[in-house]
């Protein structure tokens, strides 16, 4: 059993899975309210499928990139649970995620896109090949028209997803492209997971932190004349 954890963007969501199979899920889309829903989504996927909390065996856990705070959430919560149980932390790319939704809903995609916002004109972003192998690799990207073309070859068949690919389609107004803006779901961690589960591919649960790619835009407070 692993127990998924995705709270990247503004769906806090909890997926129980068994062997690659989706035993049960949680989600609530409240981006400011990570912190006092997540223990419960927890507890209600459990409550569902009759498991208790000692027969997990891993927690798999988004980490980033995406919300500062959401993975701050979702990442102390999976390293508490790790500790507290004795059991594995398993770490993806929350693009990696989004990718490989793309590619079970759009099978004849060469390329998944996946993107999430970032600040004014920028993703976060990668390419994913269908194999899940990355052409280009986890960053932060500036936006322009057609930026894609700069990269791969014109014509290739493309699918741009996650959040922040809704931008990108404003951005190339009225260029036709494959959009599809479902947002991080820990559903699309499970497969994942379980592959990483088998090679056991764990993290160094104490060491682990999200990954951010750029640092939190902090507003200084003013001074008070």
């Amino acid at each position: 059993m692993i127990l998924c954890l995705e709270t990247s963007a503004t769906i806090c969501s909890v997926a129980l899975s068994d062997r690659g199979s989706l035993i049960s899920i949680r989600e609530s889309s409240a981006p400011n309210d990570h912190a006092s829903v997540i223990m419960k989504h927890i507890d209600g996927c459990l409550k569902e499928a009759g498991i208790a909390l000692e027969e997990i065996e891993a927690i798999a856990i988004s980490q980033g990139p995406g919300s500062f705070t959401g993975l701050r959430v979702g990442v102390s919560a999976a390293k508490g649970l790790c500790f507290a149980l004795g059991i594995p932390l398993i770490a993806i790319s929350t693009l990696s995620g989004i990718a490989y939704r793309a590619f079970h809903h759009h099978p004849e995609a060469i390329f998944a896109i996946p993107m999430i916002e970032a600040r004014k004109n920028e993703v976060y972003g990668a390419i994913y090949r269908p194999d899940m192998t990355m052409e280009l690799k986890d960053q932060v990207i500036t936006l322009y028209p057609n930026w894609h073309l700069s990269i791969l070859p014109e014509g290739s068949n493309l699918v741009f997803c996650g959040p922040g690919s809704q931008k990108y389609q404003e951005i190339n107004h009225p260029s036709p492209l494959q959009i599809d803006v479902q947002p991080p779901s820990a559903k699309n961690l499970v497969d994942l997971a379980f592959e990483k589960h088998i090679k056991k591919d764990y993290c160094v649960t104490k060491s682990f932190h999200p990954n951010y790619l750029k640092s939190p835009h902090i507003t200084q407070p003013r001074k008070v004349l």
